[in-house]
C-alpha cells in the first residue's frame, strides 16, 4: 500500500483501537487495519505473522485522517478500504494500491461501523442526531459511562445501503430511540436479515431484507 508521506511513525502511546479489518494473506502473513483514537486519528497498518507459534505483530505504516474514523471494511480484492467518518457523517473509500486517492459520500449522520452484505455491498450504520446528543446519550458529566437511556430521546439509528463505487445508495433502516435499541451502531446481514445492535440496548433489532 502506497501511504501518504505525512505518516510521522509508530505512535504506541495513548492507543485506542476501535474498528478494525484483516485482509488475509498468503503464507500465513496478514494485513492489519486498525481504526484509531487517542494520541492520534489515524488508519493504523500491521502486519501480521502467523507462521510461528506465537502471532507476531509489526506496525508498517498509517494514513493520518482527521474525520474521527470509526468502523473500517476492506473491498474483496484488497484494493479499497471503506472507513466511517463518525465526525464528518461520511463515508470514504481509499485506494490501497498506486497513489494515494480518496473518495467520499456524505451520507447525513455519523456512521459508527461498515460491514459488506452478501451482495459485496457496505451497510453503514450509525446515529442521526447532533454530536452533543449522541455525548449525552452515552456519558455523564464527568465522562463515565451513562445507562440512563431517558438521555438518549430524539436519536435516531440509521441504516444505508452503499454500493462499493460511493455513487449509488438506500435507506433500509430508521428507527428513534427507545430502551430496546436507544444507539444503534452497527448492522450485519445474517442470511436474509439484517440484525442492527447498539449501546445501551436490552437487544438487537432484527429485520427482513428489503431487497
Amino acid at each position: 500500500m502506497e501511504l501518504p508521506g505525512d505518516c510521522p511513525g509508530p505512535m504506541p502511546e495513548d492507543f485506542w483501537a476501535h474498528g478494525i479489518s484483516l485482509r488475509p494473506g498468503d503464507d500465513g502473513v496478514h494485513t492489519l487495519f486498525v481504526v484509531r483514537h487517542g494520541g492520534r486519528e489515524a488508519i493504523e497498518v500491521f502486519e501480521v505473522d502467523g507462521r510461528g507459534d506465537t502471532p507476531s505483530v509489526t506496525w508498517t505504516g498509517c494514513v493520518l485522517e482527521g474525520v474521527s474514523p470509526n468502523g473500517i471494511e476492506v473491498s474483496a480484492d484488497g484494493r479499497y478500504l471503506y472507513i466511517g467518518g463518525w465526525a464528518t457523517e461520511t463515508l470514504y473509500r481509499l485506494l490501497r494500491e498506486g497513489p494515494y486517492q480518496r473518495d467520499e459520500l456524505w451520507v447525513g449522520f455519523h456512521i459508527d461501523n461498515v460491514h459488506f452484505d452478501d451482495s459485496g455491498r457496505l451497510l453503514a450504520a450509525g446515529q442521526d442526531a447532533t454530536t452533543q446528543a449522541v455525548f449525552d446519550c452515552v456519558l455523564n458529566p464527568d465522562g463515565s459511562s451513562t445507562t440512563d437511556n431517558s438521555r438518549c430521546t430524539n436519536i435516531i439509528t440509521r441504516v444505508l445501503r452503499v454500493d462499493q463505487d460511493l455513487q449509488h445508495d438506500e435507506e433500509i433502516f430508521r428507527y428513534r430511540t427507545n430502551d430496546y435499541l436507544p444507539l444503534g451502531t452497527a448492522a450485519i446481514q445474517v442470511e436474509g436479515r439484517i440484525w442492527i445492535g447498539g449501546l445501551g440496548g436490552e437487544g438487537v433489532a432484527i429485520i427482513e431484507d428489503p431487497r
